[in-house]
């Protein structure tokens, strides 16, 4: 029986860690992206479409001088075409690691405790917590 108990928390802490890793974390990183990154002006390189996959290239370049290229995912790709100006957010201490500017503010703006995750894990861990009070209650 405790085996069972032990197997089912630690199912119902799946939701928490989807929770973490997809909306607790990346908002955190934005928000210090917005607190030490530095906004620069990146220029459009190419947009490339296949039936697989979509990406947008842009090309920045660092304080220090420093070209770099910046890939987006389509989710957040905005519309754009070879040459137009899109405003990107770096990391000075990782120069490599580039998000724009509009995706930046927009989930910094966001609150952690929002959104379909949230909700989905109080509607796990609610009932876990009460499973696991009550399993202690038990004689064994």
């Amino acid at each position: 029986m405790i085996g069972f108990v032990i197997i089912v928390s630690g199912m119902l802490l799946i939701p928490l860690g989807a929770f973490v890793l997809l909306d607790v974390i990346p908002q955190l990183r934005n928000r210090k992206l917005l607190r030490v990154g530095v906004r620069v002006d990146g220029t459009c390189e190419y947009v490339s479409w296949s039936s697989e996959s979509q990406t947008l290239c842009i090309s920045y370049t660092t304080q220090d001088g420093v070209e770099r290229e910046h890939h987006t995912d389509p989710v957040h790709m905005p519309r754009a075409k070879a040459g137009d100006v899109i405003e990107l957010y770096y990391d000075p201490a990782r120069p490599a690691r580039a998000v724009l500017a509009t995706k930046v503010e927009d989930h910094a703006k966001g609150r952690i405790l929002s959104g379909v995750l949230f909700y989905l894990e109080l509607l796990f861990l609610v009932p876990q917590l009460f499973w696991v009070l009550y399993v202690s209650q038990i004689q064994w």
